[in-house]
Order: C-alpha cells, then structure tokens, then sequence
C-alpha cells in the first residue's frame, strides 16, 4: 500500500508546503488541508482562503534519484523528446505530454505512471515554481 501525502504550493507566498506544515494551519473548524480535502471553496477562517493554495497528492512513486513523484512535477526521461506534468487523469497518475503552441489543456501524449517505468524518471521541478520546464526539451 502507498503512503497517501499532499503537499501544497501556497500562490500568494510562492512556496511549496509539506502535508506537516500545511495541516499545521488550524483554526476552529478544522484544518486547511482537511477543507481543501472535503471541497470547501471559501471557509471562513483566519488564514488564506482556499484559492491561494494548489494541492498535489503524493503518487507512491519515486524517480530514479529517490525524489517523490507528487501531481504538478515536471519529468524528464531518457525515453521522451521532452517534458512532462504529472497529472491524476481516469483513476491513474500519468505524465502528461503537452503540444507545444497549444493551449495547457491541449495533451499530445498521456503515459500512466507506474514503478516499472520509474528507473528512467527525473524530477525537474514543478509547474507552479518552474513553469518555464514544460517548453524545454529533455
């Protein structure tokens, strides 16, 4: 069984925040990540609201470094022409190829990810902090 974790980049502060430091947050209700997690838009608490944060779940897997593979990394492998995002797509997490000129919703290529596969992967970085990754080719 996997580990299940969540990270979140927080848009406003521009910095990732571990599960730890972003469940840390409290206020009366609960916590952040517990609203995020249930799909309340806009709690009414103290802190941030919801929209300020991005929240990427942990995929089980680790690329060829040992880094974990989370939902909004950019891979690179030897296989592959260019870069990819991680994205949860029908109940599987897959790195997403996109087209170059089109529109980020607009996916060339779409491979499941899978443990048997991860000896070529490489974390470059995210789509929130290194958006710049997904022009360049591998």
């Amino acid at each position: 069984m996997r580990d299940i974790k969540f990270r979140a980049y927080d848009r406003e502060a521009r910095e990732m925040m571990t599960a730890d430091l972003f469940d840390a947050f409290y206020y009366e209700e609960g916590s952040i990540l517990d609203e995020i997690l249930l799909g309340h838009e806009e709690p009414d608490h103290a802190y941030r609201g919801l929209a300020n944060y991005a929240l990427m779940q942990y995929t089980g897997l680790k690329d060829k470094n040992g880094a974990e593979i989370y939902e909004g990394d950019v891979l690179r492998s030897d296989e592959w022409v260019t870069a990819a995002r991680v994205s949860f797509y029908n109940g599987s997490f897959c790195a997403e190829h996109l087209v170059p000129g089109m529109s980020e919703s607009y996916v060339g290529m779409r491979y499941i990810l899978s443990a048997s596969r991860t000896s070529t992967l490489e974390v470059m970085g995210d789509i929130y902090q290194s958006p710049e990754l997904l022009e360049k080719v591998s």
